[in-house]
C-alpha cells in the first residue's frame, strides 16, 4: 500500500472528524508538517510519546483492497455493527449501547445478514463517543465488536 494513499485516507478521516464534538469539546485535527515519526529505538526509553498502531486488531483497514476503504463516512447519529455473533439479540445490542448514558433511537439487523445492524444515537457526539468506546468490544464466542460511522439511516 502506498504511503500516499493511506495519507489520503487519513486526510479524509481527518476532515471528517474535525470540528466535531467530543466529552463536549470540538476536535481539532491538524496535519504535521513531518512526513514521518521517529519511533523509540529497541531498548531505548519510551516516553509515550509515540506509539505505532499499524498491527493494532482496532485498525479497519489494514487489508489493501478492503471494502472498508470505501465505507469512511463522517459522523452521523448512525452506526454500522458488524461481527455480532448469533447469541446476541437486539435488547442485548441497545442495552451496550445505552449503558454509559447515551439514547439510542433505533436499532435494525440486516435483513440477509444478522452479523450485522445499524443503530441509531441520540446525536452525533454520542455515536462518537459510543464508537471510541465499544469497537473491537468483546461480545464472546471470541468476536469483537466492529463499529464504524454509515451513510444510511433507520
Amino acid at each position: 500500500m502506498g504511503r500516499g494513499v493511506g495519507r489520503n485516507r487519513c486526510q479524509r478521516s481527518g476532515s471528517h472528524l474535525n470540528g466535531h464534538k467530543l466529552h463536549g469539546k470540538s476536535v481539532r485535527i491538524i496535519l504535521s508538517k513531518h512526513q514521518s515519526v521517529q519511533l523509540p529505538r529497541e531498548g531505548q526509553e519510551d516516553q509515550g510519546l509515540t506509539k505505532d498502531y499499524g498491527s493494532s486488531p482496532l485498525h479497519c483497514f489494514k487489508k489493501q483492497g478492503s471494502k472498508n476503504f470505501q465505507n469512511i463516512f463522517p459522523p452521523s447519529p448512525t452506526l454500522h455493527l458488524s461481527n455480532i455473533p448469533p447469541s446476541v439479540s437486539e435488547d442485548d445490542l441497545k442495552n451496550l449501547f445505552s449503558s454509559n448514558g447515551s439514547v439510542v433511537k433505533g436499532f435494525k439487523f440486516f435483513q440477509k445478514d444478522r452479523k450485522m445492524a445499524l443503530i441509531q444515537m441520540g446525536s452525533v457526539e454520542e455515536a462518537v463517543q459510543v464508537l471510541i468506546e465499544l469497537h473491537n468490544h468483546d461480545l464472546g464466542e471470541n468476536q469483537h465488536l466492529r463499529v464504524s460511522f454509515s451513510k444510511s439511516t433507520i
